[in-house]
C-alpha cells in the first residue's frame, strides 16, 4: 500500500475505495454492458464471448471491491516506506517522446489511415470493376 496520512490501514482502505469506487464501477459496468450486448448475435462464438466476458468483468468488479480489500486487511499488508522512483530512463524517454509525437503527428495520422485502408481491403477484398465475389464462387 502507498503511504498516506491515514492513521490505520482500515481508514486507508476506506479512503481508497471511496476514491476509486465510482470511476471503476462506471467503466467496468459500461464495458460489461458493451460485451453483454453481443449476446443478441446469432453467431455462436460472438454470443458466447460477449456473455463470458461480461460475466468475467462483473466477477472481477466483485473481487476488486470485496475480496481484495478483505484479503489486505486479513493478511496485514505492510505499507511502503516511501515512493518508488519511476526509473532513470523513463523521464528522459518522455522528454523525447512528447516533442517527437507532436512533430510527427501528421505522419502518424497518415500511417493510421493507410493501415485502416489496408484493413478494409483485407476485410472486403479488392476486386476488378464489374466482378463480384460471387462470380468467383465464394459464399457470403
Amino acid at each position: 500500500m502507498e503511504p498516506d496520512d491515514s492513521p490505520t490501514p482500515l481508514i486507508h482502505h476506506a479512503r481508497a475505495l471511496a476514491i476509486k469506487f465510482v470511476p471503476c464501477t462506471a467503466s467496468m459496468f459500461a464495458t460489461a454492458g458493451g460485451f453483454g450486448a453481443l449476446a443478441v448475435s446469432e453467431i455462436r462464438p460472438v454470443h458466447d464471448m460477449g456473455i463470458w466476458t461480461a460475466c468475467g468483468i462483473v466477477i472481477g468488479w466483485l473481487g476488486c471491491f470485496t475480496l481484495f480489500p478483505a484479503m489486505q486487511s486479513l493478511l496485514h499488508v505492510p505499507m511502503r516506506s516511501g515512493r518508488t522512483a519511476a526509473g532513470k530512463w523513463f523521464p528522459r524517454f518522455v522528454e523525447m517522446l512528447v516533442p517527437a509525437s507532436r512533430r510527427y503527428r501528421w505522419v502518424a495520422v497518415v500511417g493510421a489511415v493507410a493501415l485502416m485502408l489496408c484493413g478494409a481491403a483485407a476485410l472486403w477484398g479488392i476486386t476488378r470493376p464489374g466482378r463480384s465475389h460471387s462470380a468467383r464462387g465464394w459464399r457470403c
